[in-house]
């Protein structure tokens, strides 16, 4: 009995100091209810609820008919907006499966942007180009998704004088040899902006050929034409200019002028050779005896040779 009721006052003793305990660690509201309350965790009623902190979750489904507003950063591993909404003043990482996102401005797009391709195109007077009215031209319409576009190009290179024959006259003196064609104006990968989608003409300048050379029954007759403009849209890359023909009343002291931009001015002759042709960026002139090579490069004078044509190659 005495066992009993020893544990009686065990009891009481124990719940007395654990209800004593809990009073003291309570704490008074601060404000009259129901201001003060604790805010309400995120949960499934139709009430639109705001989370000020960072919401992270590894999958989160909006299948109310209510916006859910978010002001930080929303982080999750995957989103489905449905055909509801799911606003954000901060930035949204992770999978986002939604019908529409509508911008700041207001836009709206439905479906992912097209990914831009990368590519390039080349154009010369026999690839991708057609012959109209004495001109090698050619279009180039801009590929889906592609705003830059960069172009490189040459003008064509001028053609040698003439030279070379044999006059009766004069003291039986013979003719002078031709002077070099100048080189095509010349650009590398210049960066254009373009409209996705729209056409750009482009026109492939021709090299200029060589001049008539003298005879038994006299000089030269002419020097070397000018290589033509090669263009594309409003850039231009201008020809470069024919050698001058050799006669043997003076002898000229410059060649073809140079293209622009970046062209090269031909070669003056000697006594004993022809003036060279002006090497362009893509090629090599042509020397005395010798063809020009590559692209927009001019022709050696004296009974040598032609400029050889300009190109375009468009990159995005």
């Amino acid at each position: 009995m005495k066992i009993f009721q020893k544990a009686k006052i065990f009891v009481l003793a124990f719940v007395l100091s654990f209800g004593l305990s809990y009073v003291y660690a309570w704490t008074a509201p601060t404000a009259t209810p129901p201001s003060g309350n604790v805010s309400a965790p995120l949960n499934t009623s139709a009430t639109a609820q705001t989370k000020a902190g960072d919401l992270i979750a590894p999958n989160l489904i909006n299948t109310s008919s209510t916006a859910q507003t978010k002001a930080g950063a929303l982080t999750v591993g995957g989103l489905n907006a449905g055909a509801n909404t799911i606003e954000t003043t901060g930035y949204l990482s992770g999978q986002l499966l939604t019908n529409s996102i509508t911008f700041t401005d207001k836009s709206v797009m439905t479906t992912a942007p097209a990914s831009a391709s990368h590519g390039k195109k080349r154009y010369t007077i026999s690839e991708n180009t057609t012959l109209q009215s004495g001109l090698y031209k050619g279009t180039f319409t801009v590929p889906t998704g592609v705003t830059t576009v960069w172009v490189s190009m040459a003008g064509g290179g001028g053609g040698g004088g003439g030279g070379g024959g044999s006059t009766s006259y004069a003291s039986g003196k013979s003719c002078g040899l031709g002077n070099g064609g100048g080189s095509g104006g010349a650009i590398i990968g210049e960066e254009i902006s373009v409209t996705s989608g729209s056409t750009y003409s482009i026109t492939v300048g021709t090299g200029g050929t060589k001049g008539t050379d003298g005879n038994a029954y006299g000089c030269a007759i002419s020097g070397g034409n000018t290589g033509g403009s090669t263009q594309f849209g409003l850039v231009t890359a201008s020809g470069g200019g024919g050698g001058a023909a050799g006669n043997y009343y003076s002898m000229a002291t410059s060649g073809g002028s140079a293209g622009l931009p970046n062209g090269g001015m031909g070669g003056v002759r000697t006594t004993a050779s022809g003036g060279s042709g002006a090497g362009s960026i893509f090629g090599s002139g042509g020397n005395y005896g010798g063809s020009a090579s590559g692209y927009g490069s001019g022709g050696t004078g004296g009974g040598g040779s032609s400029g050889t044509p300009g190109f375009v190659l468009v990159e995005w």
